[in-house]
């Protein structure tokens, strides 16, 4: 294994060379950190939204690249936000002192609202009394509302007031590498791992849907705790009975304790977190000019704070106290960027492949089995609301379809739409993450 360090130190090199403007270089790779590399992935952190969209978008073939004429070999380089990075860095092992580091997520400076209060509350119900309060605990709601904030707060404080317990915070995808690394191999390690905890937390756990190797191994799993009063703690983006391609059995036993959801946080609630933002920052500004923040971003926390953290880097670089023009001005980039996004055909179709987790070219195939039909007309219909393209040119997309098969398609979802609770929430969502991605 390669020295992290190391390693990304001479493939910024390379990147250094091929970026001709030192600004650029400074503004969008300096403030990358390599956060470590499993198999044949590699992990890299970046502060903003706007900095993952940036690199994603127009740099990520670049370092994947560098990373190759250094190592000789070709990593999938995965980007994520500051602040998940935690979920990411391996932890260490010492059984004398525990540390997740994720110690600033707390109960104490997590904001609550009416669009969290219940689930604020279960959480410390769960963290006083692990494995006998309500069992499991099913956190939902979209991206950047506080979901992994409440997950850590419970297992920090199991950690500081029930120190001899054994708690394990694991992202699904990780649960899943894991799983398949240990396959072909000596499988106990692994169960060891995940069945002799007293508490274990996995993030984002739609994630193992529709894999059945995966999921197999967690209804086990799960089982091996639950019958043991150990507590689990899981987080999703939608509840259990919405989870596209998760089996009955997991879907059912998800719901066995407490589902609870987190809505966007409502104005106050806005107000709240960025005055805690300052506060923790020691960062002088007007509430005058946190109110406007909090009435022009309203989706996700993340977007907030990413806002905000964008007035303060300028605030400090420039130095100067932040003032109302700053931030209109912050704004308005804000809301360029997400205007001068053009959705496509081939986004459309990478994300509903995503949310069902099939393969792209099977929503383009020509197979009509029923787990592929629904995804194949609700890409369609998108295609329809979403681009300008019209009937003919939607079926190209669609291995070469003719309009009246597009048009019957729309009209399919259309009808199925009056009645179909759960094919709404599909595409809600599909059209939200979109607009935003």
């Amino acid at each position: 294994m390669p020295n992290l360090n190391e390693l990304w130190s001479k493939a910024c090199e390379y990147i250094r060379e091929e970026i001709l403007s030192p600004v650029t270089y400074k503004t969008w790779i300096e403030s990358i950190v390599p956060l470590k590399i499993d198999e044949d992935m590699l992990y890299i952190s970046v502060p903003t939204e706007i900095n993952k969209r940036m690199i994603e978008q127009r740099y990520l073939e670049l370092i994947r690249n560098s990373v190759l004429e250094v190592t000789g070999r070709k990593y999938t380089i995965v980007v994520v936000l500051d602040s998940e990075k935690d979920n990411y860095v391996e932890q260490t092992k010492n059984p004398e002192k525990k540390d997740n580091g994720n110690t600033k997520y707390t109960f104490d400076n997590f904001i609550v609202g009416n669009s969290n209060r219940f689930a604020h509350a279960a959480s410390l119900a769960v963290a006083e009394s692990p494995g006998t309060a309500y069992n499991p605990i099913f956190i939902w709601g979209g991206v950047g509302l506080g979901k992994t904030h409440l997950m850590h707060a419970i297992e920090n404080y199991i950690n500081e007031n029930q120190p001899k317990l054994k708690t394990l915070f694991v992202p699904a995808e990780t649960f899943m590498v894991e799983l398949i690394n240990s396959m072909g191999k000596n499988t106990e390690d692994f169960r060891q791992k995940y069945r002799y905890v007293d508490a274990l937390f996995v993030d984002d756990i739609h994630f193992i849907a529709g894999k059945v190797a995966t999921e197999e191994e967690f209804f086990n799993t799960f089982n091996s705790l639950f019958e043991a009063g150990k507590q689990i703690i899981l987080s999703s983006d939608r509840p259990p009975q919405e989870i596209p391609n998760l089996a009955e059995r997991l879907s059912s036993r998800f719901s066995w304790g407490i589902l609870c959801d987190i809505q966007p946080p409502d104005y106050e609630t806005r107000v709240a977190i960025l005055k805690q933002k300052a506060k923790d920052q020691n960062i002088e500004i007007d509430t005058e000019i946190l109110m406007y923040i909090a009435d022009n971003i309203t989706m996700n926390i993340r977007e907030l704070e990413g806002v905000f953290r964008t007035l303060s880097a300028y605030s400090g670089f420039v130095n100067t106290k932040i003032t109302m023009e700053m931030a209109e001005d912050a704004i308005k980039k804000y809301h360029s960027i997400i205007a001068e996004k053009v959705i496509t055909p081939t986004m459309i179709i990478d994300a509903v492949a995503k949310l069902y987790r099939i393969k792209e070219d099977e929503i383009t195939s020509q197979r009509r089995t029923k787990e592929l039909v629904v995804p194949r007309h609700i890409s369609i219909y998108l295609c329809k609301n979403l681009t300008e393209l019209s009937y003919n040119k939607i079926g190209e997309y669609f291995g070469g379809r003719d309009h009246t098969t597009i048009i019957h398609a729309i009209r399919k979802v259309e009808s199925d739409l009056k009645t179909d609770e759960r094919l709404k929430n599909d595409i809600d969502k599909l059209t939200q993450d979109l607009k935003r991605s």
